[in-house]
């Protein structure tokens, strides 16, 4: 039987290691009170300072029962944290039994709110952000930590305990002593995801922003409703004061073409083809990494003429 404890995996920022200690503690207890009394969690702060303790890090990655991933745009540039989360997945890969290919040996879930799209190997796995507290899936677990209302933070720390003991519940085995800390990948795996879908060529006989649309309607990934949100939060981000966008008005599960069009004849109203153009190009490089289709809608705001 593997070590029933599990690793909690952050992009280190000083200012913020109070609260994932305070997460670190709030979850291990809600572990605990679903009947496992002797778990035990580990993070960066609660080892020991001294030589080594990078490798002691890994170490625990080669042993822990999971990992608990804390999403934000510093843990996409971290090699240690991506050295964390390949020890696990490798573990994951040597066991080589597909039927439990659902179990949550690996829980990545947002700490604070992204503006960079997540990377391939970090969206294929388990996201409880799809269905903890409705303020966490856009803010994060950090923004529930400092609301009065402890109910929601309270939620979302028995959601993801759930998973952790249904990962307890299956066994993962460890590395070999000493193999976990001599795994050497870095960060390039997972940071922005080349956009596999060919940039589309839009008929000739469309009017700019038909052609606009044509574009947006084949990036897949704008379908999904944390990169729907970070798109109109880039874009919003580049109008005058930065006035926000509902999300409501263009919901991610209506149609997309039709979605697109209706949030272009929106913006267009109130601003210069140009200049949303420009927006649409910006928001969805930096929302998807899609950087073929917003170099495309580059090159239509340039073809088009003086307003």
């Amino acid at each position: 039987m593997k070590a029933p404890h599990f690793f909690l995996s952050y992009g280190d920022r000083a200012p913020e290691r109070e609260y994932v200690q305070r997460f670190l503690r709030d979850l291990e207890r809600a572990v605990r009170l679903q009947g496992h009394e002797e778990t035990r969690a580990v993070s960066g702060p609660t080892l020991t300072p001294g030589p080594g303790w990078k490798r002691r890090l890994l170490k625990e990655c080669a042993t822990v029962g999971c990992l608990v991933a804390l999403l934000s745009d510093r843990y996409f540039r971290s090699d240690w944290c991506a050295k964390e989360w390949w020890t696990v997945d490798e573990r994951i890969r040597r066991r080589g039994d597909h039927t439990d290919a659902g179990v949550p040996w690996i829980i990545p879930v947002i700490w604070r709110p992204l503006s960079s799209p997540i990377p391939d190997a970090i969206r294929s796995q388990q996201r409880t952000d799809w269905y903890v507290h409705q303020d966490a899936r856009r803010r994060g677990v950090l923004h529930l930590m400092d609301r009065d209302n402890q109910g929601p933070y309270r939620e979302t720390c028995q959601t993801i305990a759930t998973l952790v003991v249904e990962a307890f519940s299956h066994d993962l085995p460890a590395l070999d002593d000493g193999q976990g800390p001599q795994l050497s990948w870095d960060a390039s795996a997972w940071r922005r995801p080349k956009q596999s879908t060919p940039v589309p060529e839009p008929p000739p006989e469309l009017s700019p922003s038909e052609k606009l649309v044509h574009i947006l309607s084949h990036v897949p990934s704008l379908d999904e409703e944390d990169t729907w949100s970070r798109f109109l939060d880039g874009i919003a981000r580049s109008r005058p004061m930065g006035v926000p966008l509902q999300a409501w008005q263009w919901p991610h599960t209506s149609p997309s073409p039709e979605r697109h069009q209706n949030l272009l004849k929106h913006l267009c109203t109130q601003y210069r083809r140009a200049h949303v153009f420009g927006w649409v190009a910006d928001a969805l490089e930096s929302s998807t990494g899609a950087t073929g289709h917003a170099q495309a809608i580059r090159s239509i705001r340039d073809d088009l003429p003086e307003e």
